[in-house]
């Protein structure tokens, strides 16, 4: 595992040396648009379609600004994190965009709520629609994890364990000072 992070660095690096040779014009076009300000992702996929895929070849978005992508940008995996907490409505548009997909998320404590930009004095309700999470566990293998890695301490760890995943559940102890 050491020294793998400094491999992918230098794969990358040389991927975008021999395509910025290969591909000038999508090069200069792209150092344009990036110097210029108005590089969204639509307009780059317009200016540099090869080179694009090249230098960027992993996107984080959110469900809701998925529609700011160009409309013919596919994926070879996209990822679902916290599947469990978004609607199928929301995972759609990304989903559709992938060859295939992974999803993460707890069916346990997390269920999808709506979603508002307006301030609301109530906490919004769980709707009673199925995730992503659920849904997709209906059509794909499905793996359950059961270690916590978030440093809960062993008594809440325990309780957490017993009282929402039947003991299922283990965690690393903390240091105890």
């Amino acid at each position: 595992i050491t020294g793998n992070s400094q491999k992918v660095a230098h794969l990358l690096a040389e991927s975008w040396r021999i395509a910025i040779r290969d591909l000038p014009d999508q090069a200069q076009a792209l150092k344009v648009a990036l110097k210029a300000g108005h590089a969204t992702p639509t307009h780059l996929r317009d200016v540099a379609p090869t080179l694009l895929d090249i230098v960027a070849p992993v996107w984080v978005v959110s469900p809701y600004a998925i529609s700011q992508l160009a409309p013919t940008q596919r994926f070879d995996t996209v990822i679902l994190i916290d599947a469990a907490a978004i609607s199928e409505a929301e995972a759609a548009p990304a989903i559709a965009r992938g060859r295939q997909i992974v999803a993460f998320g707890d069916p346990i404590t997390d269920h999808p709520t709506p979603f508002s930009i307006t301030p609301v004095e109530t906490p919004p309700v769980a709707s009673s629609a199925p995730s992503v999470l659920a849904r997709l566990a209906q059509h794909v293998p499905t793996h359950t994890l059961t270690r916590s890695y978030r440093p809960l301490g062993t008594a809440l760890a325990s309780q957490i364990s017993a009282h929402l995943y039947s003991n299922a559940l283990s965690s690393w102890p903390l240091a105890e000072a």
